[in-house]
């Protein structure tokens, strides 16, 4: 069982699959005579896309979490939300054997990057939405302050 938070909304029909982007950015180098290097860096920001319905009618099959059903226009105001805030959140996936056990857990800040949503007759009054989310890393910037006895302090600002 499988069960996919965005901030505080737990996704009532979980996604078929989910694709992890985990980047690199390793740099290759030509040394002179001596061939072909690579320089490790620091891994890339890790990428997240999937698929999830977003149904129109309460489903026996569908889970709700403790908030109970949420219509379709709730959801997609919420991810509306997500993208204008201009803030990162808690995307969180837990997967479950049986009711108890729990197997592995996915748990990243991340921006909401793009969404796409999809109305099809395929799938009758429900809707469609693909996401795309890339993991965030907080950052500042550090000011240094000299006084006139020229002591330096450091103030952090938030980036």
């Amino acid at each position: 069982m499988y069960y996919f938070y965005l901030d505080k909304l737990q996704l009532p029909v979980p996604p078929a699959s989910l694709a992890m982007q985990i980047s690199g950015q390793n740099k290759t180098v030509n040394l002179i005579n001596d061939g072909e290097i690579n320089i490790i860096k620091q891994p890339g920001l890790t990428e997240i896309s999937f698929d999830f319905m977003i149904p129109h009618t309460k489903y026996p099959f569908a889970s709700y979490g403790t908030g109970g059903y949420i219509g379709a226009k709730a959801v997609l105001n919420f991810l509306e939300r997500l993208k204008t805030q201009l803030k990162p959140f808690q995307f969180i996936v837990t997967r479950m054997q049986g009711s108890k056990k729990l197997l592995h857990s996915t748990n990243i800040k991340v921006t909401l990057e793009s969404y796409d949503i999809t109305e099809s007759a395929d799938n009758g009054l429900d809707l469609m939405c693909s996401v795309t989310l890339k993991q965030f890393r907080p950052y500042s910037t550090k000011i240094l302050v000299t006084d006139k006895n020229g002591k330096t302090t450091t103030k952090k600002t938030r980036g």
